[in-house]
């Protein structure tokens, strides 16, 4: 690592998160520095575990996700999906995000933070729009550049009193990941789509404009595993494959498996 002129626990714990997401196909979304007096950014059930950690001056949030599936490899054979657990992507996730925070000394007081943890939620979706600024899809999913509907985040590390050569050190390792994306095709966004296949492409028009009929999707899912029409669950959502963004970044069809049956299993069909 180049030398950043920080403690040698700070250099360490930055190292240790760049291995942990490199190593489990993750990779760093976005980063944000967030108003302490901000509650719509910073709730105030996550600023009081920050405060119970360290005295708090300014709080850095680090947004981590995957493009595709490069998660796979790591998930698919770790010990959480092989647990049989309830939530088993979910629970691989957090043994990584704690593992990440735990790296960091105390002055930093690191708070894990997780999408599925809740109610009360973390601002996710806020924070990356702050920190990576992705356009919304029709369907509601945010649209990256590169890998279209093909991504998500897994989790978050709320960082206090980070100073500004960690700060900017963490900024060139994410502009070093999308340089090595940068020289694929950067496909039109959703507001430059006339055709918009994405809306037209549900087998019972699910998607509408502003709108996602949950239960129709699920009705459609669990009554039709015999029939040939059931597309969806053999290939996953037709409306997110029709997007003509990031086809190369399509979910392997092991992973896109394991999303549909987890949606299946979580919304049930109604009579």
């Amino acid at each position: 690592m180049k030398q950043l002129s920080l403690l040698p626990d700070l250099e360490n714990a930055l190292h240790e998160l760049w291995l942990q997401l490199d190593s489990n196909g993750l990779c760093l979304r976005g980063i944000a520095q967030l108003d302490i007096n901000d509650e719509k950014r910073l709730p105030p059930f996550l600023k009081q575990q920050l405060e119970a950690t360290t005295n708090v001056a300014t709080i850095t949030v680090v947004v981590v996700g995957h493009l595709g599936s490069r998660i796979w490899p790591s998930f698919s054979t770790s010990p959480e999906a092989r647990a049989n657990l309830p939530h088993p992507l979910d629970a691989w996730s957090q043994r990584i995000g704690r593992v990440v925070a735990q790296c960091f000394p105390a002055p930093y007081g690191a708070v894990p933070v997780f999408p599925s943890d809740g109610p009360p939620y973390a601002p996710f979706l806020t924070w990356s729009q702050q920190a990576i600024g992705l356009e919304t899809s029709p369907l509601g999913l945010q649209l990256d550049p590169v890998a279209g509907l093909w991504h998500a985040y897994r989790f978050a590390v709320l960082i206090a009193n980070l100073p500004e050569p960690a700060l900017q050190y963490l900024k060139a390792k994410q502009l070093e990941v999308t340089r090595l994306i940068e020289d694929e095709l950067l496909a039109p966004g959703c507001s430059q789509c006339q055709e918009q296949p994405c809306l037209s492409a549900c087998p019972v028009n699910a998607f509408q404009a502003n709108f996602y009929d949950m239960q129709s999707c699920a009705n459609y899912l669990n009554n039709s595993l015999e029939s040939q029409e059931a597309a969806c669950v053999s290939q996953s959502c037709l409306a997110r494959r029709a997007c003509p963004v990031g086809v190369a970044y399509t979910y392997e069809p092991a992973h896109r498996q394991f999303h549909m049956q987890a949606f299946m299993k979580a919304h049930k069909a109604t009579q």
